[in-house]
């Protein structure tokens, strides 16, 4: 517990002081409008989570349960979360990509930042399309408290994201840009969380092939509560 423990604080003190480098360069390189896109379409995105139907809520019990019972069981609900996941993202994603085009629309974007808030809308919900079936995966590290894997997957990323970041405000490109770091940073932890997979959690494989709706909608019922 107390390396679990440990794991945890320095996985978040990492991100802060990362987080931390990055809002005080990016406020020198890029204006206040094209700031402002950015955070109000990772504002909106984050929304797109609660189409996870409550299921990190209930994923990592339900996993340490499977794993007593049967591994293939854990493999088999492991594999029906992820696709339920990706199904669920798309959605997400597709609505944005909607409200992308009909832009500016509701909100008050200036007509200077419309194409780049569009282009933005899009990649992040990409993002957070990518970031949804990484849950599965996470949860199933936290239910064998691989916390440490959790936390050098999180220091790896981080430092990617600060890089490229940095590197391309540097050459001149804006907040498009940062969107797609963001993308490409989802799609490199969701990669990571697949290839770490066999040998951190015991037993715990991806099958696409696997999805089963009898081991999903009893999950759905208890998410429906964290939703």
């Amino acid at each position: 517990m107390a390396r679990s423990i440990a794991w945890n604080y320095s996985g978040a003190v990492y991100e802060g002081v990362a987080g931390l480098v990055l809002v005080s360069y990016v406020a020198r390189r890029i204006s206040v409008g094209e700031y402002g896109v950015v955070l109000l379409a990772m504002s909106l995105c984050a929304m797109v989570y609660m189409l996870d139907l409550g299921l990190s809520n209930v994923l990592v019990p339900a996993y340490i349960a499977a794993a007593k019972d049967n591994r293939e069981r854990l493999a088999d609900l492991l594999s029906t979360a992820f696709v339920a996941l990706v199904g669920l993202g798309t959605l997400g994603v597709l609505v944005f990509t909607a409200l992308a085009l009909r832009l500016p629309g509701p909100f008050n974007i200036p007509p200077e930042y419309v194409r780049k808030a569009s282009i933005v809308f899009v990649l992040i919900a990409v993002a957070t399309q990518v970031g949804l079936p990484t849950i599965a995966l996470e949860c199933a590290y936290e239910a064998f408290q691989r916390f440490d894997r959790i936390n050098q997957v999180q220091f790896v990323t981080a430092t990617v994201r600060v890089v490229l970041t940095l590197v391309l405000l540097a050459r001149g490109y804006g907040v498009v840009a940062m969107a797609a770091v963001q993308a490409v940073v989802s799609v490199l932890r969701l990669l990571v969380f697949c290839v770490a997979l066999q040998w951190s959690v015991p037993g715990a494989h991806l099958d696409v092939r696997r999805f089963d709706w009898n081991l999903l909608n009893p999950l759905l019922r208890r998410g429906a509560w964290a939703v």
